[in-house]
């Protein structure tokens, strides 16, 4: 499940709500207090997202991360000054409205009343009945998802939704894969299914293939070149030319599918990475 962070920083208050924020590389709580002065957009669509500012102990530099949902986290030394925030911040605003931009998905945060899954060809209406069993949250019934929660509910109902992407990623994704697998002679040790905010995939050093199972959102062409370019890693844990021209062995239009997948964040609901406030 993606972390739940608070959202720290609200630019358009220009103001830092004082928060305890959960760190991923530690469990110890931290407390921070930077009032920072962002400079004023010029217009409404020069507007900074909302920031999450982030102290990390470790941290050696000041650093900004867009996530999926066009999630904006500025990483933080312990020492930085509120002036050294602001002005990084500011230095870089044109990079993080247009990246945020481009990971923030195309549909406004809601609950949805249908879902579509691409690369299994199926579409999904969705029933709130408002019912709440304890043992079954959701049930498929032919192409109709129910969901056991209340659509007053909202972040009950889209973490549910979350339960269900990741129990369909799980059940259609291992014949995929194996099928890619198949054609390449590239087959992990071992598959695994999650929900990454940051990336669509990755591969370890031991043959471990972790998949989001936001690619259940991407059409055929788009999925089967992600699905080739982690195993390909089974080869060469770097993209390196050799890897590139493994890659490109099978798909020659790979580096053209690469920036598209890049792009393809926007096809992911706002509700799989959001919530409502």
């Amino acid at each position: 499940m993606p972390e739940g962070l608070m959202r720290l920083f609200d630019s358009r208050n220009i103001g830092f709500r004082c928060a305890r924020s959960v760190m991923r590389w530690t469990k110890r709580l931290v407390q921070t207090q930077l009032p920072l002065a962002l400079e004023a957009p010029q217009a409404a669509t020069d507007a900074l997202p909302y920031l999450q500012v982030r102290r990390h102990p470790r941290a050696r530099r000041l650093s900004i991360r867009v996530h999926a949902g066009g999630r904006v986290v500025v990483v933080v030394p312990r020492r930085s000054s509120a002036r050294s925030v602001e002005a990084f911040i500011n230095e870089h605003r044109d990079w993080i409205i247009r990246t945020s931009r481009k990971l923030s998905p195309i549909e406004p945060l809601a609950l949805p009343s249908h879902i579509e899954l691409p690369a299994i060809g199926r579409s999904f209406a969705l029933d709130y009945p408002g019912s709440h069993e304890r043992r079954v949250r959701w049930a498929e019934r032919g192409d109709t998802l129910v969901l056991h929660t209340s659509a007053e509910d909202a972040p009950a109902s889209m973490a549910v939704l979350r339960d269900w992407l990741l129990a369909q990623a799980r059940r259609q994704g291992p014949a995929q894969v194996a099928a890619i697998a198949a054609e390449t002679g590239l087959e992990p040790s071992r598959l695994q299914f999650r929900l990454q905010r940051t990336r669509w995939g990755s591969c370890s050093s031991r043959g471990t293939v972790s998949l989001n199972a936001c690619m259940l959102f991407l059409e055929g062409r788009l999925l089967r070149y992600l699905l080739l370019h982690e195993l390909c890693h089974l080869r060469h844990m770097n993209h390196s030319k050799r890897y590139w021209d493994l890659v490109a062995r099978f798909e020659p239009d790979c580096r053209a599918l690469d920036r598209e997948l890049d792009d393809a964040w926007r096809r992911v609901p706002a509700w799989v990475f959001g919530h409502l406030a």
